[in-house]
Formats: structure tokens, sequence, C-alpha cells
């Protein structure tokens, strides 16, 4: 398949042939390079929805004013595999204030969207700068620095994933930071770093350094906590906290709430206040303190 480069030489339209080098628009099993290029995508955003490329490049150096996407729409399109924030070799590229990317569609094979940088600021205010959708519950995301948001457009928007995955490329607590909201369909977070806030249920929250914190009425199914801090703010129940290391945080929210079982390992902090959480099952092992908030 054909490898095609952006060059938006007529518009910011995707539906155009003329706007990509070869001057053919993108079709299935191609891969599509948005790279050292100003031209902001802001028309056709519906009109590749059908199709799944092999892999998107966004890369850092990709520096539309106005941003890949609108105010009103995200860009729509499929892919196995999407890249956002590369650069490699001279500069520091600055990157895209908005990224809006819907995938919207997966002929067949995995899916991961890998974001291994992004713009400081997003152009929308109270917005981050890469807000993704997904349609594909197999999807996987990874990212190690920038700052992104699922599902962030609309109260209850829908987005579904599997997996997501929070590491760091130099400051371990702050990299990756990412939003993710009501909506959101998610199975697994799994943090070696970063800062996550969490709106949606999810089955596994699994900590090993920096923060994560819960919130609206989140039901979190399993927590892990080897690491770092997860604060607790969420009315959902949690079902078990494992706090095997690093701290759980309960004490800052005064909703009533459950957490049916807490099993605390001997380097694990446990901060709670009985008259607004109350716990079932508590397992310790090594001395507790108990006091309240």
């Amino acid at each position: 398949m054909t490898d095609i480069l952006w060059t938006g030489t007529n518009s910011g339209d995707v539906s155009v042939s003329t706007n990509y080098s070869p001057a053919q628009v993108p079709i299935t099993g191609d891969s599509l390079w948005f790279r050292n290029n100003s031209v902001a995508v802001d028309a056709g955003l519906a009109s590749l929805a059908a199709v799944t490329l092999a892999n998107l490049h966004v890369e850092q150096s990709y520096t539309p004013a106005t941003g890949m996407g609108t105010v009103a729409a995200y860009f729509q399109i499929g892919f196995n595999n999407l890249y956002i924030g590369e650069h490699y070799g001279e500069g520091t590229p600055s990157g895209c204030g908005r990224i809006k990317i819907h995938l919207s569609n997966i002929v067949s094979g995995n899916c991961n969207i890998i974001i291994v940088n992004s713009a400081s600021t997003g152009i929308d205010s109270n917005l981050p700068p890469v807000r993704i959708k997904s349609s594909y519950a197999a999807a996987k995301m990874y990212i190690n620095k920038g700052k992104a948001g699922l599902g962030l457009e609309s109260p209850g928007e829908a987005c579904t994933l599997d997996e997501l995955y929070m590491a760091y490329v130099s400051n371990r607590d702050s990299d990756a930071q990412v939003t993710i909201e009501s909506g959101v369909t998610l199975n697994k977070l799994i943090k070696a770093g970063g800062e996550a806030t969490v709106l949606c249920d999810l089955n596994d929250l699994t900590n090993h350094a920096g923060e994560a914190i819960t919130a609206g009425a989140a039901v979190i199914l399993t927590m892990n906590i080897e690491g770092g801090l997860v604060i607790s703010n969420a009315s959902g129940t949690v079902t078990a906290a494992n706090v095997y290391g690093g701290t759980l945080d309960l004490t800052k929210s005064m909703v009533a709430r459950t957490v049916n079982t807490i099993n605390r390992g001997r380097s694990g902090k446990v901060k709670f206040d009985p008259d607004y959480v109350s716990v079932t099952n508590f397992n310790s092992i090594g001395p507790m303190e108990w006091r309240a908030a």
C-alpha cells in the first residue's frame, strides 16, 4: 500500500486528492503522515470514516494554528496504529494545539494509539491538546508524555477502549496527563507514572507510580496500588483495593461511599475517615495507625 504525505496544497479538506503527495486520497491499508506542515485539517472531516489506515502519524512538527478537527467536529478515520508527537532529529517543534481524532473504523487486527508527546497547551480553553474518541472496544492507548483526554467533547460522550497505559520520559509524575470522562467505557488503566483523572467505571486500576484521582460516580472493581498516590473521591463503590505500596487516600471527599475490601500490604498506606467511608473488610499486614482525616 501507499505512503501518503499531507500537504494541504489547496485547502484543509481531507477528501481532496491534491492536498496529498502523491495526489490521492488515502484508502484502507495506506499510511498517512502529517509532518513539517501548518495547514489545518478542517473540512471533509467525515469523508474518510470508513477507511482503515495501516498507520497514521501526526508528528510534533505538524503545527497548524487551528489544529486537526474543529471545535464542533472530530477528524474521523480508522487505523491500526496512531502515532502522535513523534519527532526525531533537529529542532524542538511545539506540536499541534488541537488534535481531535475519532477512531471510527477497524477492518481487522489490533489497534494502538501511541502518544509520545503533545503541545504543552491546547488552543481550546480548558481542554487538552489531544482529544480521542474511539468506537473500537479492543483499542489500546499508550501515552509516555503529553496531555490527552477521552470523551471530553460533550457530557456523556461515548468512547470505548480496552486498556490505557501511562508511562513517562523524564518526569515520572507529570510527563503524561490524561482526563477520562464519565461516558468512556474502559476496561483497564495501568500506570507507571503520570497524572490521571478518572470519571468512568473501571474493572482494573493499577497504579505503580504517579497520581490517579477518581471522581464523579466512578465504580472501580479492583484497585491495585503498588506505588504513587490514588485519591479515591468517586461516590461509586470500590469492590477491592489492594494496597501493596504507595498510598490510597479516601480523605479528600466527604461524600458517603463504600469500599468492600481493603487488603493492605506492609508497605502500603491507607487514609480514610470512617464517618464517610464504609469499609466492609479490612485485611492488614504490619502495624496500623487508625485516625480520622
